[in-house]
């Protein structure tokens, strides 16, 4: 009878913690399950769209800091020069604005 009492005492603390990392495992199940296909399609599409914004803007600061636009990854010359227009107009547009 004497060890039973400690034995005891011991178990709950592992009970315990079984039974939060089942909580936390059924938990993380629902979560992933919450996620449907519309879900995943537009998380991969939101991924995209992130990468393809930072390499525009990867794009700008190079033409902002180095007027050696060669050095450009993946964009032709052509293309460079009407982003450059098209930002010059904007920035025209929001001068006579303001």
């Amino acid at each position: 009878m004497g060890i039973l009492v400690p034995l005891f005492a011991l178990s709950i603390p592992i009970v315990a913690i079984i039974g939060s990392y089942y909580y936390k495992v059924q938990k993380m199940k629902l979560e992933r399950q919450a996620l449907g296909g519309g879900d995943l399609r537009l998380l991969e599409e939101l991924k995209q769209e992130n990468a393809s914004l930072r390499k525009r803007v990867e794009n700008l600061e190079m033409v902002t800091s180095d007027p050696d636009i060669s050095q450009l990854e993946g964009a032709s010359t052509q293309e460079l020069q009407h982003q450059i227009d098209y930002l010059a107009n904007e920035i025209k547009q929001l001068k006579v604005s303001n």
